[in-house]
């Protein structure tokens, strides 16, 4: 009996243990608060889901509680006008200091290491953007008036300056602090809406040091995943400038691909002009480009009549199989193939990096995109072609 008391207290600790797990409380003091109560959000990749909120006390004091399992982005604050990040762990017992009437001006952080990072992190871009904002002041004012011009570029110098500046401290933050996550909100954050201080192309290697590390670290995290598909995504764009511009220096019989058909027929793409047209590249081994083939092919018949054509390149090596993969699966427009798949000329012209891969062309011969699939190929036939 004595023992069956014994494991059932045990057991009862363990499960009360169990349950005091992830319970993540966050607290502070407000010494001029502007409100009667203190939210608190989660970062939902794009967007904020309200968690909690909290009276204010005659003292200033607030606490607020959740549950989670962590680790996730979360905002304290009033409003969306008006708040703090914070980076969140299971089992956190944060504690916030707020000294001025707007909170993000003047705070401090107990509990979080992280957080206390994204701190630095948001405090040096206030910063960055106070200095920013006095300059444009300056420079406006050099406009109006080019007489009291000393220096003519001075200011636009200096400002170029604090731009580098506040860049060298993003990077120098992340490379630092490569195993963190709170290196994420350096990836993002932004001068003003339009423009990111990680704005140049040889940011992304930086973005590519980071997915990579944080990827084995925090496999599960969505905000990982979700940058790891901005990578994917911007890289994209950048090989979309890139054959844009080596468009620009070819002659336009070099980059129109002139092909034989299954029946042996020669189908060029310039041909095609007038028409809107998706040149894609695919192999039949891949299950994503059979996939593609296979989604494709509704949109197809029901934009064919509207002016709508697909010129679809394969890369496999066997020329049999590529014909009976297009007679299997009776894929209805025009399919061609490299004539040296070893030496795939237009898979290189056209910078092909992944399969399936593709090109938009409107009837004056123009790229206008690259590399949307499924849905997001759907929803932009139907802006070009309607319901």
């Amino acid at each position: 009996m004595l023992r069956r008391i014994v494991v059932f207290v045990i057991f009862a600790a363990a499960l009360a243990g169990c349950e005091s797990r992830n319970n993540i409380s966050v607290s502070g003091k407000i010494e001029n608060p502007q409100g009667t109560s203190i939210k608190l959000w989660m970062v939902d990749l794009n967007a904020v889901k309200l968690i909690d909120s909290a009276k204010i006390n005659s003292k200033g004091n607030f606490r607020l509680k959740l549950k989670g399992t962590g680790p996730e982005f979360y905002q304290v604050g009033y409003s969306q006008a008006d708040f703090v990040t914070l980076l969140i762990f299971p089992d956190d017992k944060i504690h916030l200091n707020f000294s001025d009437t707007i909170l993000q001006f003047d705070y401090t952080i107990k509990g979080s290491d992280e957080s206390e990072k994204i701190r630095q992190q948001n405090l040096h871009l206030a910063y960055t953007l106070k200095q920013l904002d006095s300059l444009q002041v300056i420079m406006e004012a050099e406009i109006s008036d080019q007489g009291s011009i000393a220096e003519p570029g001075k200011t636009e110098k200096e400002i170029y300056d604090i731009v580098m500046a506040q860049r060298n401290f993003s990077i120098d933050f992340i490379l630092n602090n490569l195993n963190s996550l709170s290196s994420i909100n350096a990836i993002y954050q932004k001068f003003n809406p339009d423009t990111y201080v990680l704005y140049d192309q040889r940011d992304l290697q930086i973005m590519k040091l980071l997915t990579d590390t944080l990827s084995v670290k925090y496999p599960e995290s969505r905000q990982v995943k979700a940058m790891v598909e901005d990578f994917a995504r911007e890289m994209n764009n950048l090989r979309f400038k890139q054959l844009q511009a080596m468009a620009d220096q070819i002659e336009p019989e070099d980059i129109n691909p002139d092909l034989k058909t299954v029946e042996g027929k020669k189908v060029s793409l310039s041909s095609l002009k007038g028409k809107y047209v998706l040149l894609t590249f695919w192999v039949s081994s891949s299950k994503e480009c059979v996939s593609s083939n296979l989604q494709m092919k509704e949109l197809y018949q029901r934009y064919r009549s509207k002016g709508f054509e697909i010129y679809q390149i394969n890369l496999d090596q066997d020329t049999n199989r590529w014909k009976a993969a297009v007679r299997y699966d009776e894929l209805p427009w025009i399919s061609v193939r490299e004539e040296d798949p070893d030496n795939p000329r237009y898979a290189l012209i056209y910078n092909v990096k992944s399969l399936p891969t593709n090109y938009l062309y409107d009837p004056k011969g123009e790229i206008i995109a690259n590399n949307i699939h499924g849905r997001t190929l759907a929803i932009k036939l139907e802006q070009i072609f309607g319901f």
